[in-house]
């Protein structure tokens, strides 16, 4: 990188993508021989969140119905 050169992280998420884009197009409409690289990185947050989506994909498959319904029915039953 060049003294000329920002990379800035953010999330792959939709909404952090259009942030991150928004702030990149104001710095270098501000500075327009700067050079803004955007780096998407993941969290440990949206790991955990993939786990989780594949955990109810699973539920799904073997019982037909998702998650929190299999909760509310245990619930019922308490």
């Amino acid at each position: 990188m060049t003294s000329r050169e920002i990379r800035a992280a953010t999330r792959g998420s939709q909404l952090a993508l259009d942030q991150a884009n928004g702030v990149k197009g104001q710095l270098t409409h501000t500075c327009p021989d700067l050079e803004v690289d955007l780096t998407v990185i993941k969290t440990r947050g949206d790991k955990i969140h993939l786990l989780s989506r594949r955990a109810r994909e699973i539920l799904d498959e073997v019982h037909g119905r998702s998650g929190p319904t299999i909760s509310l029915d245990s619930r019922k039953h308490d």
